[in-house]
């Protein structure tokens, strides 16, 4: 939990610290920035966030499917054990955290 939420506020403050100097930028760069990014206003800061959101649970959660079913192929692993492994790691493989719950780089069961 804690790798979640220093993740998302790296990636909020990161975001957040965009927006503020988009403020900042002249009405061409506002322009070209707002077209980028595909919004309607020059700060909408809560959209930006649900974006980020958005994005974030998604990808971790396609991860997340893809390596619990990686690690249920393996023998004898039950699927909560599998589910908590994929979970595990596609948090801490997206936010960079470099944690894994074994050394030897294979899951050999519970």
């Amino acid at each position: 939990m804690l790798i979640q939420l220093g993740g998302l506020g790296i990636m909020s403050f990161a975001s957040l610290l965009g927006v503020l100097m988009a403020r900042r930028l002249g009405l061409k760069s506002r322009i070209q920035t707002a077209a980028e990014t595909q919004s309607t206003g020059f700060g909408d800061v809560r959209s930006v966030l649900l974006g980020l959101m958005r994005i974030t649970v998604a990808t971790k959660l396609v991860v997340a499917l893809a390596l619990t079913l990686r690690f249920a192929a393996g023998p004898g692993n039950p699927w909560g054990h599998c589910l908590w492994l994929g979970a595990f790691h596609a948090v801490s493989a997206f936010n960079d955290a470099g944690f894994a719950l074994f050394s030897e780089g294979r899951c050999t069961g519970p």
